[in-house]
């Protein structure tokens, strides 16, 4: 793990300096763990950012699929030079290449995807969505895993070695826990991993996973509680920490639930586990706490009918005493409601804190359903007397409980008070609409600062498969205020992407706009993650 300074630097965020002896990023990569069944496959979408952002005229991508063991089945070369959308399905892959004894319906391997550049890209993984699309769900999240670049940066991202954690077991039946990764190109002889399972009361349970002859770029799913384990959990959510000694490889695991019966594989990634990172470059400085909350969170809600948001604050921070304030928005920005000291997490604490907005306001406030259904917005501050753990994740779980009820357990930071940020001069995010259920898009204007009044003139492109071509919209956001768009209510966008995947590009002359995507699949299983 870089510490958070160190993850500024490198890629070159707003007011940093930048190291001269930095070596540019002339390859970008990104290595999933990748699964089909008859009712579900694993895809893989992109656009071509990198002429928008970077301004360059094109990039090379490298696709290598490889089966479980880590034998390359296919490998194609591909240049980008159009802004356009990109869909690469794992089933089609296979399908085309009709490789002997391998079945397109029963596949379990990876898909690597390398950009090379001649220009620095900066980044080295690039903003792709990894999406399991079946029949009963449609899941997703974005690059986590790669094979390092060289020795230098491997030894950049191992500068502090921690546990991965920060995802939810879900209490339903028919599903397990995974977490899944893909080896680096050293094959490892023996490793044990340590599992530590926590419920909602803060019990403990461990174990040891033992690993052996794993082969280079092998693909590895591990189920780190078993049926007869789930019993620990007490019908209530709870999170496991992943310990290792993964070198070869960048250890961002994707993790989620399976349903192996109703092919239902939920998405999202680990984090680092700070609790043992004690010293100062732990920590975020706040030299302006009149002006400024130590940290904040602004995330979208739904709220209406049987739907619910949950926020989920994990024990994996660096030692301190959070106290949460809240306040809740509707889409134009007005506040509804707002309370101090809603709950407190002490992260000695073992045991994940999970807040269930609903729940709070019906038991602490005087609002009726209409007027709870009306909030979209809320923003959790921080204050901790100027020093607080710089690396804030939190796990925001959307609902809307139907057949099954898994909501999204997107992994999401906080965003600490960084001046340099309030004179950055623009926003460009970018975000998938996948179109395999109910796709949302959410645009928000927010900070970390105590007395918000900036609005935000912004533009919104959607971008399709078919060609360069784009559609923009121009809207304006008050402080808190949402920009909410559906595609199943807007009659030229469907037409206009014609049925296959779109993206689109969000600009701002305001340093402060973040973005969220969801998939709304119907049966209560929810996709959903922030925008890059």
């Amino acid at each position: 793990m870089k510490t958070y300074s160190e993850h500024l630097k490198t890629t070159q965020s707003f007011g940093e300096t930048i190291d001269p002896k930095k070596k540019p990023v002339m390859r970008s990569s990104a290595i999933f763990p990748v699964m089909t069944t008859i009712d579900l496959d694993s895809r893989v979408s992109f656009m071509g950012y990198w002429l928008l952002k970077r301004h360059l005229k094109e990039v090379s991508i490298l696709f290598t699929l490889r089966d479980e063991g880590g034998s390359i089945l296919q490998r194609g070369l591909k240049t980008i030079d159009e802004i356009k959308c990109h869909l690469v399905s794992v089933k089609e892959m296979l399908e085309q290449a009709d490789i002997q004894g391998v079945d397109a319906n029963h596949f379990t391997g990876s898909l690597e995807m390398e950009i090379f550049s001649t220009r620095d890209m900066v980044f080295p993984y690039p903003a792709f969505v990894l999406n399991y699309s079946g029949k009963n769900s449609s899941t997703f999240v974005h690059t986590a895993g790669r094979v390092f670049n060289d020795a230098e940066d491997l030894l950049e991202n191992n500068a502090v070695q921690v546990a991965e954690s920060g995802f939810d077991v879900v209490p339903v039946p028919g599903f397990l826990p995974y977490f899944a990764f893909v080896n680096g190109t050293q094959g490892i002889e023996s490793q044990e991993i340590g599992i530590e399972l926590i419920n909602y009361l803060g019990e403990k349970s461990k174990k040891t996973i033992h690993l052996k002859n794993v082969k280079p770029y092998q693909t590895c799913y591990i189920f780190p509680v078993e049926s007869s384990e789930l019993g620990f959990f007490k019908e209530n959510k709870g999170t496991v920490k992943i310990s290792h000694d993964f070198k070869g490889f960048f250890p961002r695991f994707i993790a989620g639930n399976f349903n192996k019966k109703d092919s239902i594989l939920t998405l999202t990634h680990t984090f680092y586990d700070t609790i043992n990172h004690v010293d100062e470059s732990a920590y975020w400085q706040n030299d302006d706490t009149e002006n400024m909350h130590d940290a904040d969170i602004f995330f979208p809600v739904f709220l209406d009918g049987k739907n619910y948001t949950e926020l989920v604050l994990y024990p994996i921070y660096s030692p301190a005493h959070l106290s949460l304030d809240l306040e809740f928005y509707d889409e134009a920005g007005a506040k509804i409601s707002s309370a101090k000291n809603v709950a407190s997490f002490d992260t000695k604490d073992t045991k994940p804190l999970y807040l269930n907005l609903k729940d709070h306001l019906v038991s602490n406030t005087s609002l009726d359903a209409d007027t709870i259904s009306k909030i979209k917005g809320a923003r959790l501050s921080f204050d901790n007397g100027g020093r607080i753990p710089a690396r804030l994740k939190f796990g925001l779980n959307v609902g809307m409980p139907g057949v099954y009820d898994i909501p999204t357990n997107i992994c999401f930071n906080a965003k600490v008070a960084n001046p340099k940020i309030l004179s950055k001069p623009g926003t460009f995010k970018w975000a998938p609409i996948l179109n395999t259920a109910e796709s949302i898009v959410i645009v928000d204007n927010a900070s970390f600062e105590k007395n918000y009044d900036r609005t935000a003139d912004v533009a919104i492109s959607f971008w399709r498969e078919e060609d360069n071509t784009s559609i923009t919209r121009n809207f304006t956001l008050q402080p808190f205020g949402q920009y909410r768009f559906d595609l199943k209510d807007d009659k030229e966008i469907q037409e206009f992407i014609d049925g296959g995947t779109g993206w689109v590009t969000i600009t701002s002359p305001n340093g402060l706009i973040n973005a969220w995507y969801f998939e709304l699949f119907g049966n209560g299983v929810v996709g959903g993650d922030h925008s890059f």
